[in-house]
């Protein structure tokens, strides 16, 4: 008959197939049979993932850039930005680096990205504005 073996990683955690013709013959089977053995442990270990609803209000995007001594790592601005704006900062991303010529001996430039939304209403422009003027001070 035909047979595969089931693997999740680099374990086996099954098998699956036909009975032999043979054996459907003798069993008096006229169509293909199929059988199958699963160890549902490795299976029922794997972590599911959970969904978050979707936002019921729409999130605005800001860009800053700052110009840095280039001894500034990313990890210390993000922390920064992140305490100054708060709760409603939700995702923070930097899109662009920059250190060359253009800029003064040490420094680089350095864009970031903020996603910022409320659970609880549509923030304004006003809003946008105060958490970046939070984000920079």
């Amino acid at each position: 008959g035909r047979s595969a073996t089931v693997t999740r990683g680099d374990g086996v955690v099954g098998h699956i197939g036909t009975l032999h013709p043979s054996l459907a013959k003798a069993l008096d089977l006229d169509t293909d049979v199929y059988a199958f053995e699963f160890d549902i442990a490795p299976l029922a270990a794997r972590t599911v993932p959970r969904s978050q609803p979707i936002a019921r209000f729409p999130s605005v995007r800001r860009d800053l850039s700052f110009e840095l001594p280039e001894s500034v790592n990313y990890a210390t601005v993000e922390s920064a930005v992140r305490g100054a704006v708060g709760a409603s900062l939700r995702q923070i991303f930097v899109f662009d680096r920059y250190a060359g010529h253009n800029l003064g001996t040490g420094l680089k430039s350095l864009a970031i990205g903020l996603i910022l939304q409320d659970d609880y209403r549509t923030l304004t422009d006003g809003d946008a504005d105060a958490s970046v003027a939070l984000a920079v001070a």
